[in-house]
């Protein structure tokens, strides 16, 4: 049995154990190659167990391994490397950071039948690529599936059996949950197939919406003997949800619905843009190998005095599952503020690197005026007009709007097929660029109100968007795994730049146009030549994706996510570490004079933070949900914050 301390096959250190189950513990760890947290899944036995039934227990935990290994989606939990300690096996995965479905019924009630359908639209698309794979779940339950910050993810396929494979079972054992086993998986049928997992998938999210399980009962006979009669109370909650929930319930496999009238049924439910063909998984290549340092840099930075090295052959590029991060739950990445100075930067690590001084935050902010309503769903994207008092929103209902921010009258721009993840303006103000769920970055004449042409290339979802300096280039980045760099003259695809493992959520440009940094669900920031595509520089640090960055005017590049913290970087070398955030930091917006820097977090606060001193107040505000966009007028005096609750706030220095 593992112990807290231990080091896993020489990089796996166990911290504590986050979970456990009738059959495994789950340990909190840090990988100490990569830097990064994991999570460590250990199999539990019985001391009474005899030889061959502890063979049958390692032999299904081994195959779990393979089996999730080889499911690349953005609602099942990722893989990364299965070792053996003390002669078993230990799956080593992503490390998620949330609550399990029963824990959040238990704790928060039943859930509103929309935010149900998100759940199950979530859970329904990784049954269908796992199906696909000729891999059925077998145990799916609200304990298995895991709301994560950002995700609906379906866990554990302990008991999964690949189509084809022998069973694997104990003499006499009844593999399962009762109270969401399929009455045939009841029965012990020989011939489990898709319906199984849908009938599941039906008592899960009756649980979810009515706040109890369809088959109660006070013991294991009970709940089976409703179970194989497949009698349950009527959902009284369900709403739109009453009949997809009979028809999965039914205990004739044959008479329930196929997944792909499940899914299209939990899309008209959990939002209207659902309503088209899921988009395609991405592919990544990694063009980094090996244990990271602090940073991983490729060749000089432009200026520097570091002489040219000598030409390394790269690695061989391998493929790597894609990290959709967005699933239902998810939110866009935090828009980039505007460039803004930092005469000093902190770090609680290492104390003040310089002994300028920028000034301090303001004690407070003011609210400035009646929130702004007028949207119908979450608002993922802010940018401010770089000449004119406009701000401009995107938002989930697939709607851009031009806010005039003196007289609060907004336009409505339409054009979009899916939900709006960010937006830019041009440099000199002419156009509006917004990128989407549809994949495509549309242009907006500004002055029309109407769209001027798109931007086509990336084959996932675009989450940022940043225009060069001088006007002339356009970068973007999204769930593809890639970084675009686009002429803005005709809308072309200039380079495609990989490295990613990952969605990048995340870009931005310095200010003189040398450098773009980028950053995703990989955790690291990267540095690129925008003229020829090279990779500079891997800034390694964060332990979590990273899901926003900014520039200030003299070239510092703040970047922050899901560990928590707000690094600072001068160059390829790290210059602060900022640390008092509760929770994932979903946006940043950098001053463009004084240096200061504005943060939100999950919370419905935000933060001004002053880099040089690593002082910060925390600013309350009227939002009832996650911030998840900041945005700051060109000249500083107004802060824009958009949030799921849907609305757009304005404030003012006190």
């Amino acid at each position: 049995m593992a112990d807290a301390g231990d080091r896993i096959n020489g990089r796996y250190r166990l911290v504590e154990p986050v979970g456990s189950g009738g059959m495994g513990r789950v340990w909190r760890a840090e990988d100490e190659v990569l830097g990064r947290e994991v999570a460590v899944k250990e199999l539990l036995l019985d001391a009474r167990l005899d030889d061959e039934e502890r063979r049958v227990l390692v032999e299904r935990m081994s195959r779990e391994a393979r089996l999730a290994a080889r499911l690349t989606h953005p609602a099942i939990v990722t893989v990364h490397d299965v070792v053996e300690h003390d002669g078993m096996p230990l799956i080593v995965m992503e490390l998620l950071k949330g609550m399990p479905l029963d824990r959040t019924v238990k704790t928060a009630g039943r859930l509103t039948p929309t935010r149900v359908a998100e759940i199950g639209l979530a859970v329904a698309e990784a049954l269908r690529t796992a199906h696909k794979a000729g891999i059925l779940h077998r145990d799916l339950k609200p304990a298995n599936v895991m709301l994560d910050e950002r995700r609906v993810v379906l866990t554990d396929f302990g008991i999964a059996r690949l189509s084809g494979d022998p069973r694997i079972t104990l003499t006499g054992a009844l593999l399962g949950t009762p109270a969401y086993m399929s009455p045939e998986q009841a029965r012990r049928d020989e011939d489990l197939g898709p319906a199984s997992d849908l009938w599941s998938l039906g008592a899960t999210l009756y649980t979810a919406v009515e706040g109890r399980s369809p088959f109660p009962g006070n013991s294991f006979v009970a709940v089976l003997a409703l179970l194989m009669k497949g009698e349950f109370d009527p959902p009284e909650h369900a709403g739109p949800l009453t009949s997809l929930l009979h028809e999965l319930l039914r205990p004739d496999p044959e008479q329930r619905p196929t997944i792909a009238e499940t899914i299209g049924t939990l899309s008209e439910i959990a939002t209207p843009w659902r309503h088209s063909t899921p988009l395609p998984a991405a592919s990544a290549t990694v063009v980094e190998s090996g244990p990271p340092a602090a940073v991983e840099s490729t060749r000089p930075l432009p200026g520097s005095d570091a002489p040219e090295p000598e030409p390394v052959e790269p690695p061989a590029p391998r493929p790597s599952r894609s990290i959709g991060r967005r699933s239902v739950l998810l939110a866009a990445a935090g828009i980039l503020g505007s460039a803004g100075t930092a005469a000093a930067l902190f770090t609680r690590d290492s104390g003040r690197t310089s002994d300028r001084h920028a000034p301090a935050p303001p004690s407070a902010l003011a609210q400035d005026g009646a929130a702004l309503t007028d949207h119908t769903d979450r608002i993922d994207a802010l940018a401010f007009h770089p000449k004119r008092p406009l701000l401009a929103s995107g938002c989930w209902d697939e709607t851009v709007r031009l806010w005039d921010t003196g007289t609060r009258d907004s336009r409505t721009l339409t054009g979009h097929r899916g939900p709006i993840t960010c937006a830019a303006f041009t440099r000199d103000g002419s156009a509006l660029l917004t990128g989407s769920w549809d994949r495509r970055i549309l242009a907006w004449d500004v002055d029309r109100a109407a769209e001027d042409g798109a931007y086509t290339g990336h084959t996932d979802i675009v989450y940022a968007l940043a225009p060069s300096s001088d006007g002339r280039l356009l970068a973007s980045g999204g769930k593809d795994a890639t970084v675009r760099v686009w002429s803005m003259k005709d809308r072309r695809v200039l380079r495609t730049l990989r490295g990613h493992s990952g969605t990048v959520y995340a870009v931005a440009f310095h200010p003189d146009g040398s450098t773009l940094a980028s950053a995703g669900a990989d955790g690291k920031v990267r540095l690129w030549d925008p003229a020829t595509g090279d990779l500079l520089a891997s800034l390694t640090g964060h332990t979590g994706e990273v899901s926003t960055l900014a520039y200030t005017s003299d070239g510092v590049l703040a970047s922050a996510g899901e560990d928590r913290t707000i690094r600072l970087w001068k160059s390829d070398a790290a210059a602060g570490v900022l640390k008092e955030h509760p929770s994932t930091v979903s946006a940043l917006a950098c001053h463009p004079s004084d240096g200061t820097l504005y943060a939100a977090d999950l919370g419905h606060a935000l933060r001004h933070w002053n880099p040089a001193t690593g002082d910060f107040r925390s600013v309350p505000t009227p939002h009832t949900d996650r911030i998840d966009a900041l945005a700051l007028s060109p000249d500083g005096a107004v802060l824009a914050s958009a949030s799921w609750d849907r609305t757009l706030r304005l404030w003012r220095p006190a």
